[in-house]
C-alpha cells in the first residue's frame, strides 16, 4: 500500500519559511494533549527530495531517470519511498543538517492539524461530499496508471490552517507507537519503526472512505508503492531547546489495507 510523506521539515534550503506552518498545541480530545510543533504545508515533492538525494548521495526513487526527476514531475509528491529506509534516512539527514528534530507526525498530530480547530468535521474541507474536494478513486483506478492520476501538490485549497493535501492524492505516513505486545509475534524489536506502518488521508488510488479525517490504514513498513508519501513535521524549536512530545495517539477509525 502507498502513502504520502507528510514530514515535518525545516524551512532552510529545502522549503521556504512560508512553507512551514506552526501548530499551537492543544487538546485533540479528552486525554490527548499535544505540544507545539511545525508541519510542512504540502507533501514532500520530488524537488524537495532531490536536495537530500544529491547531498547525501542517496539512491533516487526507481522512476527517476539516471538520478534525475522526469520532466514535469518536480512538483509532484515523491512516491515509491519506504518508511523504514528512505523516510528514516531523510529525516535523520535533515535533523543532522538543520539542528532540529525532523520526523513523521504522530497520528494525533496529523488529525489535530487536519481538523484545524473544527472538532465536528468529517473531512479536511468540512462535511460536504468528497467530489471536487480531493484526488481520490471513485473506482477502477489501476496502480500501474499512477502517472496519469497523481497530481502536483497544492492542487486543491488548503484547510483553515494553511495545510494542503491533507486528504487525497497520496497517503501520508504517520507514527502511532502502539503497544509492542499487541498485533502478533515478532522475534526481535530493535526500533519503534519495526511496529509502525500507519498512514492517513487517503490517496488517488483509494475510495472516499479513506479521506475521513480520523481514518487510518496500515501499510507494511518497507513497501515502496505509488500512493504513499509524507508531509514533514519538526520540533517547534532547535534541538537544544525542544521538548519531546508526550502523547499517546488514539485512532477512532482504522482499516487495514494491503
Amino acid at each position: 500500500m502507498f502513502t504520502k510523506i507528510f514530514l515535518a521539515l525545516i524551512a532552510c534550503g529545502m522549503a521556504h519559511a512560508a512553507d512551514w506552518v506552526p501548530i499551537k498545541g492543544g487538546v485533540l480530545r479528552p486525554g490527548i494533549r499535544l505540544d507545539d510543533f511545525e508541519m510542512l504545508d504540502h507533501p514532500v515533492t520530488n524537488a524537495d527530495y532531490k536536495l537530500f538525494v544529491d547531498d547525501a548521495r542517496y539512491p533516487a526513487p526507481p522512476y527517476w531517470i539516471r538520478g534525475r526527476i522526469p520532466a514535469g514531475m518536480e512538483n509532484l509528491p515523491v512516491v515509491f519511498v519506504s518508511r523504514y529506509a528512505d523516510v528514516a534516512a531523510y529525516t535523520k539527514w535533515r535533523t543532522a543538517k538543520e539542528g532540529r528534530v525532523y520526523r513523521l507526525p504522530t497520528m494525533s498530530e496529523f488529525e489535530f492539524a487536519a481538523r484545524a480547530g473544527r472538532p465536528d468535521v468529517k473531512y479536511v474541507w468540512g462535511n460536504q461530499a468528497p467530489a471536487n474536494h480531493a484526488n481520490y478513486s471513485p473506482g477502477g483506478r489501476n496502480f500501474g496508471e499512477w502517472k496519469q492520476y497523481l497530481k502536483p501538490v497544492r492542487a486543491y485549497p488548503p484547510n483553515p490552517w494553511g495545510l494542503y493535501d491533507m486528504a487525497g492524492n497520496v497517503f501520508q505516513m504517520v507514527n502511532i507507537y502502539p503497544d509492542v505486545t499487541l498485533g502478533g509475534f515478532i522475534f526481535r524489536i530493535t526500533s519503534p519503526d519495526d511496529r509502525e506502518g500507519w498512514c492517513m488521508g487517503g490517496s488517488w488510488a483509494r475510495g472516499d472512505y479513506y479521506l475521513g479525517i480520523d481514518v487510518a490504514a496500515y501499510q507494511l513498513e518497507g513497501t515502496r508503492h505509488p500512493d504513499p508519501g509524507w508531509c514533514g513535521s519538526r520540533s517547534a524549536a532547535p534541538i537544544s531547546a525542544a521538548k519531546s512530545a508526550a502523547c499517546w495517539p488514539r485512532r477512532r477509525a482504522a482499516a487495514r489495507s494491503s
